[in-house]
């Protein structure tokens, strides 16, 4: 298991592979003024293009893995100062505009070209990383593992992770996030396997004590 910081640093680095890909099937289009429906009032000059089947599938899974990291981002600075949750909420603004695209179209933010999203994701990127990076060098966090549902199936005893590392003193902290509770009662529930379904009863049963 990693520690946490070292974990958000891997995750910052997959959502914004994810994005790329889904940046790559994505058109931004110059809207035609003959269709405005309101002439007179200020328009916006581009919009979203179509996505493939492909470039939808693209957004499922980058939706997925921005979910995820955005929980534990919350997760690790939910008492820091304005300007680290700043900017982590400007991240997830960003992000998860260009995933869901829910402003359907009328958005006056929107470049000409994808390449200056491109631009925009690196910038993002990278100062999400400074501030992990900031974080573990000043000890902000120590010790904190955070393992998703098949860790947990697999290895319920939460008591032996320490052990398993060969950490000289038995100081950690394990958290479970939303996504990964929500799996569990998932499987207890849904899972065609009776094992599975009993197995993951039990974690739950040992996380609430």
């Amino acid at each position: 298991m990693r520690s946490l910081t070292d974990r958000l640093i891997f995750e910052v680095h997959r959502v914004k592979l994810d994005l790329e890909e889904l940046l790559n099937e994505t058109t931004i289009l110059p809207v035609q003024r003959e269709y405005c429906l309101m002439p007179g009032l200020p328009q916006p000059n581009n919009t979203w293009g179509p996505l493939s089947s492909y470039g939808l599938a693209l957004q499922t899974q980058a939706l997925k893995s921005c979910r995820r990291l955005f929980s534990h981002l919350d997760l690790l600075f939910s008492d820091s100062n304005a300007d680290s949750q700043g900017a982590v909420e400007r991240a997830r603004e960003t992000f998860f505009y260009w995933i869901e695209r829910d402003k359907k179209g009328w958005d006056f933010g929107l470049p000409c070209a994808v390449e200056d999203l491109r631009i925009q994701l690196q910038s993002e990127s990278d100062e999400l990383i400074c501030l992990l990076g900031g974080a573990k060098a000043i000890g902000r966090v120590g010790t904190v593992f955070i393992p998703d549902t098949n860790t947990l199936i697999r290895h319920p005893d939460i008591v032996t992770y320490g052990r398993a590392l060969r950490m000289e003193h038995n100081d950690y902290e394990v958290v479970f996030t939303p996504v990964v509770l929500s799996e569990l009662d998932k499987l207890k529930i849904h899972h065609k396997k009776e094992a599975l379904r009993e197995s993951a009863e039990s974690v739950i049963r040992r996380i609430k004590g």
